[in-house]
């Protein structure tokens, strides 16, 4: 695991039967994929030009849920030690799909408190190969030292890290890359 202080980038060690599997269930569940929104709840709204992709809703009880909460928790007691309570909301299947796709800068404690409390940490896994897509590099801001990271994760790459850290995936140029993204929530910080 590589710590940079201000997130966790890790290999989960998902082999390749069970990314199989994820994608599986992503295509029996395909058909729930609509355009992703910008906003909250009431007040959100479809704009491509700020987020250009598609996503599902990943049900709690699908095995993948557990996995990605042992790490949450593992990279929390080593890295933040923050005070968590579950997942926020459900885990979120993305899609980014041709020319253009991606998410510009945006962090992701903005989303409504709920009985979680507020999203503390932020975790994308990686479904895609890099060799599958042209583009659509994540990037971070890393608040400490004031610098961007840019990463083009592999097939079952993960990262962790604080839901208030600035981020973006920039513009596809080609293919397609997919990811499962999740928040941790807890009580405000203090």
């Amino acid at each position: 695991m590589k710590n940079f202080g201000v997130m966790a980038r890790f290999n989960t060690g998902l082999d390749t039967s069970m990314i199989s599997n994820i994608k599986n269930y992503i295509a029996e569940n395909g058909h729930r994929l609509e355009e992703a929104g910008v906003g909250i709840n009431e007040h959100q709204r479809i704009d491509k030009s700020v987020r250009n992709c598609s996503i599902f809703s990943v049900e709690k009880p699908y095995w993948l849920t557990q996995i990605l909460n042992s790490y949450v928790h593992e990279v929390n007691q080593s890295v933040f030690k923050f005070d968590l309570t579950t997942w926020h909301s459900d885990l979120q299947y993305i899609l980014y799909e041709g020319k253009g796709s991606g998410y510009m800068w945006h962090n992701d404690n903005e989303a409504e408190v709920n009985e979680t409390g507020v999203r503390k940490l932020s975790l994308v896994l990686s479904l895609s190969d890099p060799n599958e897509y042209e583009g659509g590099e994540f990037q971070i801001m890393l608040n400490a030292n004031k610098r961007m990271e840019t990463f083009k994760f592999e097939l079952g790459e993960c990262i962790v890290f604080p839901s208030t850290s600035l981020h973006r995936v920039r513009p596809l140029k080609s293919g397609k890359r997919s990811v499962v993204v999740g928040w941790y929530g807890g009580p405000d910080f203090r």
